[in-house]
């Protein structure tokens, strides 16, 4: 295989990697609570239920938006802060 082959296929996997994260955060269960100037600084956490278990999703408030803060998924077994 050819360098510019190679790269050009390790460019394409890193492509779809990111598109595939993109995609998978985008269907996240989000607060249903309005982010507004009086909540500013809160979190809230919303749940989903999978096979696996319980799966937590915690958000900020900032800015008038919800920011994801910590994903705790019970496939791996650990939470991670973003």
């Amino acid at each position: 295989m050819k360098i510019t082959t190679k790269k050009s296929l390790a460019m394409m996997l890193s492509i779809a990697a990111m598109l595939a994260a993109g995609s998978a955060a985008a269907f996240w269960p989000q607060p249903t609570t309005a982010c507004t100037a009086a909540n500013e600084g809160a979190f809230e956490t919303v749940y989903r239920w999978t096979r696996w278990g319980e799966e937590s999703f915690t958000y900020y408030c900032s800015d008038s938006t919800w920011q994801i803060f910590e994903h705790c998924d019970p496939r791996v077994g650990y939470c991670v802060v973003y």
